[in-house]
């Protein structure tokens, strides 16, 4: 019997990963953004303009004189009870449309 051969045979798959090749590219700080202005002081970074705590007490307490949930109140004005929540709890982006939605129902104004 020596004509057979009795060593061994692995079957595996072949790799489907191949490793990517990654290109660092070195960028001068003068050619990132051409476009944009740069900002020298902390003080130009625009500030987003909110509603403020003492208008959110205002409208809740409107909001439930006129025994309204947040979730009525949202339905009538077309908007989210997020937007509702958010305005309550002085941390929601300034709209005046939203504003003036809100002062049609609830005759609640923001003392600017």
């Amino acid at each position: 019997m020596d004509h057979q051969d009795w060593t061994p045979v692995v079957f595996r798959k072949k790799s489907t990963y191949q490793q990517k090749e990654t290109v660092t590219v070195a960028v001068q700080p003068n050619q990132q953004n051409k476009n944009k202005p740069k900002l020298k002081d902390d003080d130009e970074i625009p500030q987003i303009k909110t509603y403020g705590t003492d208008y959110g007490i205002r409208v809740s307490q409107a909001r439930c004189s006129k025994k309204l949930s947040q979730k009525q109140l949202a339905t009538q004005i077309n908007e989210k009870i997020d937007v509702i929540k958010s305005i309550e709890n002085g941390k929601g982006i300034y709209n005046p449309s939203v504003t003036q939605k809100v002062f049609k129902i609830l005759a609640v104004k923001r003392n600017n």
